[in-house]
């Protein structure tokens, strides 16, 4: 008989609470992070879920390492939307600088440097990159026309409309896949409780012939 173990996302042996075959320990193991991920954070929420769930066979398990990654996934792409409209503002931003005019007072740079870095393009970026100057300037530019960041945002996602669709769509996907997971979990639970339940066993009984009538 093989040993069995526990199949964490970086496959190393674990205590025997939740068993899986050895040979299915590489593909249970395999994580869908890229570089710059944090492992250490997948691993808790592979943990996290394997305890809730507690697989009781290999086909549950499957389950507990699919609803993991897929939730990975929806994260994922709920950051790619943050980025995305982070970009897609800060591209837009200038336009509003420059419309609005305003100047950045920075008494520590000299002349040439000073309109370098403080260009509408220059401070977009720092503002994207959360600067305190810059997102001060921004709102307080902005709150002069009476408007905000929200005017930025809404330009974005309208101009960007389909990106944002196309990731929405497959964060829908994620989410459906993840709720037809769990469903489905709950289904095999059952099924394996009715298969394992104790069936009544067929007696003989009394039988009693009844002889046909003869017709008047």
């Amino acid at each position: 008989m093989s040993k069995r173990v526990r199949v964490t996302s970086k496959s190393r042996a674990q205590p025997e609470s939740c068993e899986v075959d050895p040979r299915l320990s590489k593909l249970l193991g395999t994580t869908p992070l890229i570089p710059g991920e944090d492992a250490a954070t997948f691993d808790a929420v592979l943990a996290a879920v394997r305890a809730d769930i507690d697989p009781t066979d290999t086909i549950e398990e499957f389950w507990v390492a699919d609803i993991a990654y897929l939730r990975w996934e929806i994260v994922r792409f709920r950051s790619a939307k943050k980025n995305l409209m982070t970009d897609k503002a800060a591209e837009i931003l200038p336009s509003f600088l420059e419309e609005l005019g305003g100047e950045v007072d920075d008494e520590n740079s000299d002349e040439e440097n000073s309109d370098e870095e403080n260009s509408p393009e220059a401070i977009a970026e720092r503002w994207a990159k959360n600067d305190p100057e810059a997102m001060e300037f921004v709102d307080t530019t902005l709150s002069s026309a009476r408007l905000s960041v929200d005017a930025v945002r809404d330009k974005a996602l309208y101009e960007n409309l389909d990106d944002f669709e196309r990731i929405e769509h497959m964060m829908a996907l994620a989410e459906a896949r993840l709720i037809t997971i769990v469903r489905e979990l709950d289904r095999h639970r059952a099924m394996v409780v009715a298969l394992r339940r104790p069936r009544p066993r067929i007696e003989d009984g009394a039988f009693k012939v009844i002889e046909p009538q003869a017709a008047e």
